[in-house]
């Protein structure tokens, strides 16, 4: 990519990087790819190289839908505590919706979008 002064980097995070309310691994990794990325866009401003993290809400998987039901070992738990800032009636995300936002990003059209969070959710997270 620097050779060419062209590229784009796009990660795959959370929603949870910037709302961490789901345990503390996974929001403090998620968060860490966030950071780097945006790091990385900074780094890389003034190029024609591109780095956006994509950070998705609640998907609509198995595991997801385990956990909506509160079936995950601490599921009731975490579904008391995160009701307080998680909209649960808001339909989950597909992994459609990813690849709309990697097709955005990648080919021309998010060509001025670097270090931008592209979040994803449904307004699951407001």
């Amino acid at each position: 990519m620097m050779p060419r002064n062209e590229g784009r980097i796009i990660n795959v995070s959370s929603v949870n990087g910037n709302k961490p309310i789901c345990g503390v691994a996974f929001p403090s990794a998620k968060g860490a790819i966030n950071t780097m990325t945006l790091n990385i866009a900074i780094r890389l401003s003034g190029t024609r190289i591109r780095c956006n993290p994509i950070t998705p809400g609640v998907t609509g998987t198995d595991s997801a839908r385990a956990w909506a039901a509160g079936e995950q070992e601490g599921g009731g738990k975490r579904l008391e505590f995160s009701d307080k800032y998680v909209n649960t009636t808001a339909p989950p995300t597909e992994a459609i919706d990813r690849a709309c936002a990697a097709l955005y990003l990648a080919p021309g059209m998010g060509r001025a979008v670097t270090g931008q969070m592209i979040q994803m959710d449904n307004g699951q997270f407001p």
